[in-house]
């Protein structure tokens, strides 16, 4: 499925040939084994499918942002459209009406929050970050809003540590530029699965 959403911004000219060729068998491995700890997450429940839309739409915006450093809304606005029908299909299945508010408020927290953080710096987070903020909080609010801030601030501790990492090991000096939105995926992607402990160990 992520292969599928980098291939078709390839093929309405993002020039993401050599990520689809290359990239393909990592995006698919990857979100194989995102499905399957979805399934183990979520087991047979109604939301299933959506946090399997969430993962897959993940992979494929982080392998475009490290290979064209772009988050394209040819990615986003379908899972986007997605999302609200699996989402609400959720809903209504569980009668999940604080879940569903709570998705909402999360999206629009995180898309306030990191476009803050654009606002003030313009050139070290682009607009399509702001933009996946915003999607990620969708799904990490449906699981509760203090996962939102808890998902948020690991991917940007994540981001933070590549830095200096890569700064030490190519003495590249404060320079360095990492694209962003791998690391607001892996943030999410850990909270979703371990929200609970990670939660519970930020908040002390």
């Amino acid at each position: 499925m992520a292969a599928l959403l980098v291939g078709a911004c390839a093929a309405g000219g993002l020039g993401a040939g050599s990520l689809v060729r290359l990239g393909r068998p990592f995006t698919e491995l990857s979100t194989a084994a995102l499905f399957a700890a979805a399934g183990l997450r979520f087991g047979l429940d109604p939301v299933l499918p959506a946090y399997c839309l969430f993962f897959a739409a993940l992979v494929a915006v982080a392998a475009l942002d490290v290979e064209r450093r772009v988050i394209p809304n040819r990615v986003l606005r379908p899972a986007l459209v997605l999302t609200v029908v699996l989402l609400g299909g959720a809903a209504i299945a569980e009668a999940a009406g604080r879940a569903a508010l709570d998705s909402v408020v999360g999206g629009l927290a995180a898309f306030a929050a990191v476009g803050l953080v654009h606002l003030v710096q313009p050139r070290g987070m682009g607009f399509g970050d702001v933009r996946l903020a915003g999607f990620i909080g969708l799904y990490l609010g449906w699981l509760g809003l203090g996962y939102v801030a808890t998902g948020l601030l690991l991917g940007f501790l994540l981001a933070v540590v590549a830095g200096v990492v890569v700064m030490v090991v190519t003495d590249s000096g404060l320079m360095v530029r990492l694209p962003f939105a791998p690391f607001l995926g892996a943030g999410a992607v850990l909270v979703v699965l371990w929200g609970a402990p990670l939660t519970r160990a930020w908040s002390g």
